[in-house]
This record gives C-alpha cells, structure tokens and sequence, in this order.
C-alpha cells in the first residue's frame, strides 16, 4: 500500500541490504548494489595490480642484477677489470701516479718533458677524463673536492677546484721551501724542511691563514700522520739505536704531548726504525725495522697509546711493499713456517711461502689465511705495483712482462683466485708508482710509455665502489618494498572490514527525496492492528495537518480512532485510548518537509532500478538517475 508504515519499514530493509545486510529473500537483481558505491574496491583493485607488477619487475631487475655478476664470478675468480678511459700525454715519459681520491673521481700524476727534461703535475678528473696542469706537486683533499699545491714559482698556496676545474690562490703566506702533506675539508697541513728538524704548518681553508704551527726538533723522528690531520706522532730513535721514544703533537694548538718510551720484543734495532702509514683507526702505526741478524724486514704494530711495538703474527711473516700502506688498515704478506717472528722470511719467490695472509693492523693480527694459489710467482715477482681494497678482500696488481706490455690482474684475497686483462703498453716504472687503486676499490689507473709518449688508462675493477653500484643493496630495496607493500594492502583489508562492520551495525539510512536526504528517523515499534486500522479512517481534524509520519519527534503520537472504522479489539501492547483525551501535536513538534504541502500527504513510492538498483523516489521518473536505464511503470 502506498505511502503504509509496511511499505516505510521495507524501504529501510532495502537499504539494509544495498549496505551489505544478508538478502534473505526476494530479486536479487532488484536489491544489487548500487556500483556507484563498489568504485572504490574497483580503483583498490586497479592499484593492487599495479604494485603487483611493480614489484613483479622489481625483483626481475634484482635477478639480473644477481645473473650478472655470477656469470662472471662463475669460476670463482673476481670480474675482469674494465677500461673505461685514458688520457694521453704526447711528449711525456717517466709518468707516475701520485694520488687518488678514496671514490676514483681524481687523481694526480707526474711526468718529465721529453724535450726539456722539466717535471710537470697534472689534475686528472677520472669521470670525465680531463686534465688541468698544476705548478707544483698536488695532494687531493680527503673530500675529494679540492687538489691543494704550493706554486713553486709564487710559494703562494693554490686550490685546483676538481668540478670547475679553477685554480685559485689563497690568502697568507707559506713560502717556497714548503710543500702540501695532507688536506681535508677545512684544513691544510703544509711542512717546511728549510731548517733544522720539521715545521708544520696548519692552514685554515675558511680563515685563509695559517692557525698553527708545530716544530719537531729532530730531523731523524720519523712521522705518522692521523688521518683527519688533527695529530702528529714522530717515533724518534737513540743515537745508539737501542730504544726510541713516541711523541704526539697537537697540530691545532701546536702543542705536544710528553715523550714516551717504545718498548717491545728483544733485538729490535730502532736506529732504522721507519713509519709506514698514517695513524690506523686512531690507534696504530705500521712500523718496520730491518734485521741484520735475519737479513730481512720486519714489520710490527705500535699502539700509540702506550707504546707498545708488537708482531702482527707469532710466526715468520712479511708484507708486501706497496704504496696502500700509506693509509690502508689491511696489508698482504707472506707466512714462513712456523718459529720466531724475529726469523723474518726471505722468499726468493713468492710460492716458497707456506701460506698468505691479510693483515689487520688496527686489531695486530691475521684478518685471514688462504694457501698460495699456483702461478702466482709469475704475477706478483714483476709487479709494478700492489694495491689492497679498503675491506682487504680483493687487491690490484699491475705487472709487467719485459718490454712487451704488461697486464693488470684482480685477486680475491680469501680464495687466491685471479682475473687477468693485458695492457699492451709497457706498464711505466716512473717515480711514485706505476699504478694505483682508488680508496673504495672501484676504480685503478695505471701509466704506460710507449716511445715518447705516454697513457694514463683508467680501469673499473668491478669490486668496491659506491653501496648503489652493489646487488646487495638493490636485494635491501627490493625486500624493504615487498615489506611496505604488504603493510599498505593489510592496512586496506582491516579498513574495509572495520568500514563494512560499522555499516551493518550502524542505523538505517533514511530514504532520499527529490531535495537530498531526510533526516535520520526514529526507530518505530511494528506496526498493530488498531495503527493499520487508524491509518485506513480518516484523519481527525486538529490544529497541524496530518502527517504519513512524525520525522523529529522522539516518538509517534497514536492517531484517533474514527466513528465509522470497524471495532478492533485492542492488543496489551497498545493500549486502546479514547479521543478526546489526546491533546493536539505541538506546531513545532512536526513540520513538513521542504517539498510537501500543509495538506494531508502520504510518502512517495519508492522503486529501484532492475539494472543498477539505485532508489528512485519521484514518481514521474522515467530513467534511472544512476544509470539511464529505462524505469517500468
């Protein structure tokens, strides 16, 4: 019946069941959902497919990226270095290679003018295989930023900027007899041998002044550097060479500490006792002593806090010579049988020792012992040059064949596995080194003179470099993905099931009409016999027009009987209430809807789509409002 309290309550059922009620009964396609209200679970449906092949390609690239280098790693041996550059210096013999920044993007080289016999350092930019020629020798700052050279001419202190390419001259003087030890960011150290003993001068790069300076007296004391260039230590032998004392200096104040006595193993003449690298994890200096007695080097550890000279191994050993001691915590050697350290070991070829070795010189010991791997004499007995990487894993050797080339050989420490590229050129033996490998390990030049002319070729090693360029890494992007991914799709599913819970057990949603949404409605009792009955009589005529029902009221008044409806047996729940005792409805307690008139009205008939199930609520409509379909009679 249209406009009936039944038809009003199963329009609230339908709107149960459009939010996701059980249907218990009746066309389904009558009550489908509205699609309007799916479209968020088809967009999350979308989005989830396109994280999925996402990550589907993410983790395809990661595969390659591990096929690659285990294509290459297959036979256990380290990737084949790669040239990927050289600079060629027409007229130039005698090249070397002075330095190299800690990630290969600059280095510093010298070479002798074949016509005029003048030497001559360049800044050579690795990335982009430039060259800048500077008036004195240069030292890359650790920032690898700035190359810093007193100009031999002016004695003025310079600054080669490695991006511009500009050299600048700085503020203060230094003098001509001095030269550039070490840089950072922020500070220069310059040392001046003129006089007697050293000088150190520190020069402050914001300030453009010299700040510090710091006099050792002795010009014997041999110095380890720290390796932010904040201190000094000058081990200083006796006269007679039976003991030595261990000094640090303050390069910002100037100040030193006071002496110290070395002490260590019996036997050890301190007169040729020689520093072989910087201060190592703010603890040691590599040191080394020859032994007349075991007619070979001997190398220790020094602790500079206490002075303590140790051995790196309780047996017979020695260290490779090569220019990484400079700055390097991990050094190659070569094991002897076993006996006394003090034995030393003299090798005249590299198979002859028992086994190799990396050397931890901030923890004293053997990081790690591998056998000799077979072949290795002809390798290493004509290296040129020996460089380990800033983990000691992998070291870089370039050798040379007599005047036929040469070549540059990878070995992974822990197995002695080797890879082997040929440098056709004949591999420079100039001052200062033949090669060098940057601080990560990524990057290695090495020069070679061909007649008057000479190469400075520029190799990636395949090992080191920045975390970016490894598979580990990509493999830790790839997993903290797939973990985002799953916490995002977990996060939805509680969100819907929390939202589609609220929805069944929230209130019904009140029925639309042709001006929005009606206010929310009270919950009514069900409908009885004596209401239906009231509703069928006609209205009793009272102050406020009657009303198919009260929308603001807390509850419904009962509406009178009328004379000429038939007697109806009242039920206990209702109560049968004679008329006159019912006192007119409030005029504020009702009023009617922005869309209705001050006479008696009923509800409008509601219908919905048989295609989308959408509610329709004007009776002249003939086209579905949510999707066009044409609406039955």
């Amino acid at each position: 019946m249209k406009g009936s309290p039944d038809s009003r309550h199963r329009v609230h059922d339908l709107d149960l069941r459009a939010y996701g009620a059980d249907d218990v009964g009746g066309d389904r396609r009558a009550h489908r959902p509205d699609r309007r209200r799916t479209a968020p679970r088809t967009v999350i449906r979308h989005v989830a497919r396109r994280i999925a092949a996402a990550f589907v390609a993410l983790m395809m690239a990661a595969v390659a990226l591990i096929v690659a280098p285990t294509a290459a790693w297959a036979a256990g041996a380290p990737p084949v270095p790669q040239q990927r550059g050289n600079v060629n210096l027409k007229n130039y013999e005698d090249v070397a290679v002075n330095g190299i920044s800690d990630d290969g993007s600059v280095a510093v080289i010298y070479a002798s003018n074949v016509a005029s016999g003048s030497s001559t350092y360049f800044m050579v930019t690795l990335n982009d295989v430039s060259i800048t020629e500077l008036a004195g020798a240069g030292v890359i700052s650790t920032d690898g930023k700035q190359v810093y050279f007193v100009d031999t001419d002016s004695g003025k202190l310079k600054a080669a900027d490695v991006a511009s390419k500009q050299i600048t001259t700085l503020n203060g003087s230094v003098g001509g007899s001095e030269y550039v030890v070490g840089a950072t960011a922020d500070r220069v150290l310059i040392s001046d041998y003129s006089g007697s003993g050293v000088t150190l001068n520190t020069y402050d790069v914001k300030q453009q002044r010299v700040t510090a300076t710091t006099k050792i007296s002795s010009s014997s004391a041999m110095l380890g550097v720290a390796p932010d260039y904040s201190h000094v230590f000058a081990v200083e032998p006796s006269s007679s060479g039976s003991s030595a004392t261990l000094q640090a200096y303050d390069l910002t104040t100037g100040q030193s500490s006071p002496a110290q006595q070395i002490t260590g193993p019996s036997g050890i003449d301190y007169s040729n006792l020689s520093v072989l690298s910087t201060l190592v994890d703010g603890k040691a200096l590599l040191v080394s002593s020859y032994s007349s007695s075991a007619s070979a080097a001997l190398y220790y550890r020094l602790d500079v806090t206490n002075g303590r000279l140790t051995y790196l191994s309780d047996h017979p050993y020695t260290l490779t010579t090569n220019r990484s001691y400079t700055e390097a915590r991990y050094v190659l050697g070569f094991d002897g049988p076993a006996g006394d350290p003090a034995n030393g070991v003299n090798l005249s070829k590299v198979s002859d020792a028992s086994s190799m070795s990396v050397y931890d010189i901030a923890a004293g010991r053997a990081a790690w012992t591998t056998s000799i791997p077979a072949g290795i004499d002809a390798k290493f007995e004509s290296g040129n040059y020996l460089g380990l990487t800033n983990d000691g894993k992998h070291m870089l050797v370039a050798s040379q064949t007599g005047t036929s080339g040469g070549s540059l050989i990878s070995m992974d420490t822990k197995t002695g596995a080797t890879s082997e590229v040929r440098i056709p050129d004949e591999i420079s033996g100039g001052y200062g080194g033949a090669a060098m490998l940057s601080g990560d390990g990524a990057t290695v030049v090495v020069a070679t003179t061909k007649g008057d002319d000479s190469q400075l070729l520029i190799f990636s090693t395949g090992v080191g470099g920045s975390p970016w360029t490894k598979v580990e890494t990509w493999l830790m992007v790839a997993a903290g993905s797939l973990a985002v991914i799953v916490l995002i799709v977990v996060a939805i599913i509680l969100l819907r099931k929390h939202g589609a819970r609220k929805a069944v057990a929230g209130a019904p949603i009140a029925p639309r009409t042709s001006a929005g949404y009606a206010q929310p409605q009270s919950a009514q009792p069900a409908p009885s016999a004596q209401s239906y009955a009231a509703a069928s009589a006609p209205a009793q005529a009272v102050s406020v027009p009657a009303q198919s029902a009260p929308r603001h009221a807390a509850s419904a008044a009962p509406t009178p009987a009328s004379p000429s409806a038939p007697t109806v047996p009242a039920t206990p729940a209702v109560p049968t209430v004679a008329p006159a005792s019912v006192a007119p409805a409030p005029t504020s307690a009702v009023a009617p809807a922005p869309d209705q008139s001050a006479s008696d009205q009923s509800a409008p008939a509601v219908r919905f789509c048989t295609e989308c199930g959408t509610r329709v609520t004007r009776p002249t409509a003939k086209f579905c409002p949510g999707c066009g379909h044409p609406l039955g009679s």
